[in-house]
Parts: structure tokens; sequence; C-alpha cells
């Protein structure tokens, strides 16, 4: 498959799962890329090639799905943990792929928080798996490495959906998911209980959805 079809396809999935009032864009990482803003180089000046192109290709998704919303914004910088800095009034998520990147974007009066993952299904070994799933999601997982990819993308989705307002450092293993397949939704059963109980039941509100893509999974989070 082409990239431009990758592409096309990627856009296509993840239009299926967004929420109202949220935009989203992906786009291709590209070899040579520069960086739009001198700001945003001064960033990743001593990053590797790779990880600038990332990083450029990562901002330019920000910055269409903003577009979207009617925000058309300059550079986007980050905080000291290393997080996007999102114009006042938006909040919005960034997620890299080997290849590719997403992000999303929503106005605050619609949203306290959105995140975004994409990963490739065969993200996870065997072993990698006894650190991500967590008891109670065994039987759902059943070995399945497909299925163990979405629940590793569904916690780095709900990891980057919660930090900018709790900015807690749950583990794979703090959260536990309930999963609907039929539906492409998933939600938080259980947190924790080391975590504030403001966390906890925040967590048990958030709302998630996934969708397959060919080799791939995308997740979305928000509340």
């Amino acid at each position: 498959m082409s990239c431009s079809d990758r592409l096309l396809e990627f856009d296509l999935a993840l239009t299926k799962i967004l929420p109202d009032r949220v935009a989203g864009a992906v786009a291709s990482v590209e070899e040579g890329a520069s960086f739009q803003f001198a700001e945003e180089g001064a960033l990743r000046a001593k990053a590797g090639a790779a990880r600038q192109q990332e990083f450029i290709a990562g901002r330019k998704c920000a910055r269409a799905a903003l577009a979207e919303l009617g925000q058309l914004h300059g550079s986007i910088l980050a905080n000291g943990k290393g997080a996007p800095v999102w114009p006042d009034g938006f909040v919005g998520s960034i997620t890299h792929c080997k290849g590719f990147c997403g992000a999303l974007a929503a106005r605050t009066d619609d949203y306290l928080g959105v995140g975004i993952d994409l990963e490739r299904t065969n993200r996870l070994s065997a072993s990698a798996q006894k650190h991500v799933v967590h008891a109670q999601e065994l039987d759902y997982v059943d070995g399945d490495q497909r299925r163990a990819t979405l629940l590793f993308s569904l916690k780095e989705t709900f990891y980057k959906l919660q930090h900018p307002k709790f900015g807690e450092e749950p583990g794979f293993q703090d959260v536990c998911f309930k999963i609907d397949d039929s539906a492409g939704a998933a939600r938080i059963d259980s947190v924790a209980k080391s975590f504030p109980i403001s966390f906890q039941d925040a967590a048990l509100a958030m709302q998630f959805t996934f969708v397959f893509s060919s080799e791939h999974v995308f997740c979305v989070g928000f509340y």
C-alpha cells in the first residue's frame, strides 16, 4: 500500500471514532522535512534526524487540527516535561508511530481533555504483554497480540488524556479497561486505589473509542 493510500485509510479510520467537536489530522513523516518555526527547531536541535522529522510531522498535524476548529496557530512549543503547549482555550494530543503521526484538538468549552494514540498491532511481545495487561484483562486478551496492543494503546491514550490536568504517572497495571469490540468503545473499569479519589472518579468518567486499520490501531480518549 502506498503512503498516500495509507494516509487516506488512516484519515477515514480516525474520522469514524472522533467525537463531536473534536478535530483530527494525520500525516506521514517525511525525510528531510524542515522546521516551519525556528522556536520549534530549537526544541529538537540536539535530536537525531528521525526524531526531528517525527516532531515536524506531529506539529503539522496539530496545526491542521487547530485550523479545522478555526484556530490558525504558529509554533507549538513544549512544557518542562516535553508535552505540547496548546493555545489558550484549546486542548490537544499528538501521537507518533513509525512513519506516521496524528493529532487531535478541541475547545476547552467542549472538553477538559483529549488523547490519541496510534500503534502497530504487532507492538507487544509475549513478555511485554505481562507488564501491560491487568489480571482482570487476561481473559479478554487470551494471548492475542492484537488485543494486547489495543490495551497498550488505550492506556497510552489515557496517560496523554489525564496528564495535562492531573499530572499523574499511572503504570499499565494501575488501570483496567473493559472493551466493547462491537461498538469500538472502551471504558476504565478500575483505577489503583493509591491515586487520589478525584483522579479515580475522573478516570472512570472518561470515554474511549478505537478502530483497527490494516495492521494499526487508533485510540481516542475524551472527557
